[in-house]
């Protein structure tokens, strides 16, 4: 019986041994899933973070581009609308220029043609009984190449005030008919359509 005890005990003790040793190695296996798991998170958690910082940087990259486009963007209208102004401004002076050519030119050709067109039509014109002195008429003259006036085309555009004045120049200007004017282009240009004061 008492080596019978002491066996039992012994196995008593085996068991508890084993049992200690089953316990144990579950603790360390389950604080090694346990360690596992959290290093399996720690990994996902930083693999997100870096997802994230990806994700950023290349939102903070495309916005960068496209403040780079935006602004590349705006230089080239600056300088579009720049070049524009310039050429507008150069287009404004070329156009001032020839505008001022033609004026001068035009006055040149004036001061050659009226003084004869107006000693013409002087050496035909009558003053009429009391028409006062210091006065003038502006009328419309329509001619033909070679001075000939159009029939009819004569008009008042600004009346001296006195209706018999008005009447003796136009009748003056047909009789002067043909008028002394220009060929060409200075014909067309000036006399063909154009207005002439006359003054005593």
């Amino acid at each position: 019986e008492l080596a019978a005890q002491r066996e039992a005990e012994e196995r008593a003790r085996r068991e508890a041994k084993a049992q200690a040793r089953r316990e144990a190695e579950a603790a360390r296996e389950a604080e090694l899933e346990a360690q596992r798991q959290a290093e399996a998170r720690a990994r996902r958690e930083a693999e997100e973070i870096a997802r994230r910082e990806r994700e950023l940087q290349a939102a903070l990259a495309a916005e960068l581009e496209q403040e780079q486009t935006r602004a590349g963007a705006r230089a080239r209208a600056q300088e579009s609308a720049e070049q524009e102004r310039q050429q507008a401004e150069q287009r404004r002076r070329r156009d001032a220029l020839a505008a001022a050519e033609l004026a001068s030119a035009r006055k040149q050709v004036a001061s050659r043609w009226v003084p004869l067109i107006q000693n013409r039509i002087r050496s035909f014109w009558v003053r009429p009984a009391g028409s006062p002195r210091g006065v003038e008429t502006v009328v419309n003259l329509r001619l033909e190449p070679g001075g000939q006036v159009i029939p009819g085309s004569v008009q008042v555009i600004r009346s001296s005030g006195h209706g018999a004045f008005d009447q003796s120049v136009i009748s003056a200007v047909y009789k002067a008919s043909p008028l002394p004017v220009p060929d060409g282009d200075e014909f067309e240009d000036m006399f063909q359509d154009f207005n002439f004061r006359f003054t005593p």
